[in-house]
């Protein structure tokens, strides 16, 4: 990520109600710094249990703003709305560093956009952090608007920012960052922003519990940042994400179609949210679908190889029915209960018989037999060595390896984000701990049920209005799910497995989730063929098919994280997406 630094900008105040505090003494420049410091803490420490949001600054009336809040060291600016009196942002603006500066704390990352972190206030109790890079090119007030969310729930838009699509790339252990030369802020502004509450360096008393509430805080959160910045307020927004961002953002651009029409004739200080699309990567947003796929994408479906044998596969047919049965139930009832119990019959099996022998070809000379009691869907992936995100490489979760997230990446991410000296250039509290997912989230949002319950429901009426939708999946993708940290015992690796934080995200559940949904253009967009993805070379990165609103790409020899497998084709795909032409 763009190492943010001290804010050099001298604000100017403007008008009320924005309200601007001037922290600092320097000048406006449009140039990022990254930078590392010296210290470096282990990876996966536990979550600081005494940390209170009342430690932070609780949001201030405009006559007490001079003071400026300690939560965000280093803060340049609070931004309040007239319509949203619990809620305010703080935002703070990387420096330039002199060549001397940089000797010290890092390397340059990218020197050509402004890059900000901050916190959305809610309340006294909650703050939501964010990155949020501008545009490379020479006129960012002229282009697209992206939100990005990660999936979890519980985890941390960090990675995104780090390892995806971000400006820049985690490297070296974790001891620096280099530039991304596939960053989608080659074509856009972006928001990188860690919700819900508990996920990333965001903090809170109260939890969130379902995608409705989330979806509430990210229209609130929109309309302040716009305050912020109204020179991006008319440009087309994009909501974008992967993985459990596929429930939240339908419910998100749920809540902005309607709030838009509420502001038809409204005397009010919101402004419209021009939504122009929604962007999905390797989502799960209808679980019937897509727990449904289990069977067919590790049984031979799609045209792949199984990676299961017969008696596996018929062992499984079964499970699936029953997991689907729970999932209509749920759809029918959307209760707690009903949803919860899917949930948990769904990832456990919930006393099913054995699924085994399970067979897997890991290499050409290697193949493995294993017999295997199964505890959830996910299992056979999980103890057969593979990486879940993409089965098509194996995992070893020892920290020394691959860790248990099977990307050493994210095991950097957390060094980086965890030294004393990258926290004091973002602004956040010395005793704040980064963990890239936060598995309490996802316990909270199973309780309720959050996942079983149908996003692709909110997404006809959507369609209907013109807001655009690209789903995008890599082909090696089996999960996207949470994987709690392990345990050791004699030396050895120990991986619990409870409940999934997230269910079946691969390729084949989401064309047939896309296929069966009920729109006006469902028969014709059934139709239509699916076509070649190719580069400007020429070469063919995979397939697509649309029809108007509704598009599908399929991403070869891409797993759960396209922009990080394929990030030359991703993108290509999201410029042609932000352009208005064809996949």
């Amino acid at each position: 990520m763009d190492r943010l630094c001290p804010v050099m900008e001298r604000l100017v105040s403007p008008a009320p109600p924005f309200t601007a505090v001037d922290r600092t003494e320097g000048v406006t420049d449009r140039r990022a710094t990254c930078v590392v410091g010296a210290d470096q803490k282990g990876p996966w420490g536990q979550h600081t249990e005494g940390i209170s949001a009342r430690s932070s600054v609780p949001r201030l009336e405009s006559s007490e703003l001079t003071r400026g809040p300690p939560a965000l060291l280093g803060i340049d600016e609070m931004v309040a709305h007239p319509d949203f009196p619990n809620h305010s942002v703080r935002l703070k603006q990387s420096k330039i560093a002199t060549n001397e500066a940089r000797a010290l704390v890092g390397q340059l990352c990218d020197d050509t956009a402004k890059t900000y972190s901050g916190y959305l206030d809610i309340g006294e109790h909650k703050q939501l952090f964010l990155f949020f890079s501008e545009s490379r090119s020479a006129a960012p007030t002229q282009d697209p608007l992206v939100l990005w969310l990660q999936g979890g729930p519980g985890c941390s838009s960090s990675s995104g920012f780090l390892m995806e699509l971000g400006p820049c790339t985690i490297e070296n252990e974790g001891k620096s960052t280099i530039r991304n030369q596939y960053s989608w802020t080659e074509k856009a502004n972006i928001v990188f922003l860690d919700s819900p509450i508990e996920t990333g360096f965001s903090r809170g008393e109260k939890l969130l519990s379902n995608s409705q509430e989330v979806a509430e805080d990210l229209y609130a959160f929109i309309q302040l940042f716009y305050r912020k910045f109204p020179e991006l307020s008319k440009n087309k927004f994009h909501i974008a994400g992967e993985s459990y961002a596929g429930i939240y953002i339908p419910n998100a651009a749920s809540i902005i179609l309607h709030k838009n029409k509420l502001l038809n004739g409204a005397n009010s200080n919101a402004v419209k949210v021009p939504l122009v699309s929604m962007v999905i990567g390797n989502g799960i947003t209808d679980p019937y679908y897509q727990y449904g796929s289990y069977h067919d994408f590790l049984c031979g479906g799609g045209g792949r190889k199984p990676n299961l044998d017969n008696k596996a596969c018929a062992a499984l047919k079964p499970v699936i029915t029953k997991c689907q049965k729970r999932v209509s139930t749920c759809y029918k009832h959307p209760s707690p209960t009903a949803c919860s119990t899917a949930e948990h019959v769904c990832d456990r099996l919930d006393g099913e018989p054995e699924i085994a022998p399970l067979s897997l070809d890991r290499s050409p000379s290697a193949p493995a037999d294993v017999l295997l009691t199964s505890t959830s869907l996910e299992d056979p992936v999980y103890f057969l060595g593979l990486n879940p995100y993409d089965i098509t490489k194996t995992c070893d979760r020892l920290p020394s390896k691959d860790g248990p997230y099977c990307y050493r990446e994210i095991m950097w991410i957390e060094r980086y984000l965890n030294q004393s000296s990258i926290k004091a250039e973002l602004g956040v509290e010395p005793t704040a701990n980064f963990q890239t997912c936060n598995y309490k989230v996802y316990q909270l949002f199973a309780a309720q049920g959050d996942i079983m319950r149908n996003a692709a429901a909110l997404i006809p009426e959507l369609l209907e209005e013109g807001i655009k939708m690209l789903i995008y999946v890599g082909t090696c993708s089996y999960d996207g799910r949470v994987i709690p940290k392990p345990l050791f015992a004699g030396g050895s690796l120990m991986l619990l497995t409870p409940a999934s934080p997230l269910t079946q995200c691969n390729y084949i559940g989401n064309l047939e989730w896309t296929v069966a949904l009920r729109w006006s253009g469902q028969a014709n967009y059934k139709q239509a063929k699916l076509y070649d993805f190719k580069m400007p070379n020429g070469h063919v990165a995979g397939l697509t098919k649309t029809y108007k609103t509704m598009t599908y790409l399929r991403v070869y020899k891409a797993g759960h994280m396209v922009p990080h497998d394929k990030p030359a084709e991703a993108l290509e795909m999201i410029t042609r997406w932000l352009d208005g032409a064809a996949l």
